[in-house]
């Protein structure tokens, strides 16, 4: 690679000096939750997974918050049609989600490990809750740290904007 060279046109050496850290894209503070405590439902509307709900107090209205849900030990019942849905909600909006995770088409009972990433923008420098709910597609059991084997946790980061 070649090098190039500017010509300082007359500038001081000590006039051009490393751009100052303006702090943008930092991250500002992190909460993080776990838990191993399972949540079963046969809901095929959403409902809170137990001990995984978390605040955040944004330092500035224009930070962004990187949330990541990490579920472990889902399971769908052995049910034919059973599937575990799964969600992000800010507040009661749902910002992020994954429909019909472990869908099955027998009666075989289905384990596995999901994780969900958002980079949300609430607007806001009020505390702010986000949680992970869960739902089945049909009204058969599915469950978050099926057997309390599981370890499920909720992480937030303020990014500076």
């Amino acid at each position: 690679m070649s090098k190039t060279t500017i010509p300082t046109g007359g500038l001081a050496d000590d006039a051009v000096t490393a751009a100052k850290v303006t702090g943008l894209g930092k991250i500002a503070q992190v909460q993080y939750v776990t838990t191993e405590t399972a949540t079963t439902t046969n809901s095929t509307s959403y409902v809170d997974a137990t001990n995984l709900t978390l605040n955040i107090t944004p330092t500035a209205a224009t930070s962004k918050i990187m949330c990541i849900a990490n579920c472990g030990q889902l399971q769908a019942s052995a049910a034919d049609l059973s599937a575990i849905s799964v969600a992000i909600i800010r507040g009661t909006t749902n910002i992020h989600e994954t429909i019909n995770h472990l869908y099955q088409t027998n009666d075989d009972q289905i384990n596995g490990n999901l994780t969900l990433q958002v980079l949300d923008e609430p607007n806001t420098t009020s505390a702010t809750t986000y949680k992970v709910q869960i739902r089945n597609r049909e009204s058969n059991n599915v469950v978050i740290n099926s057997g309390g084997n599981g370890n499920s946790s909720i992480t937030l980061m303020e990014i500076l904007a």
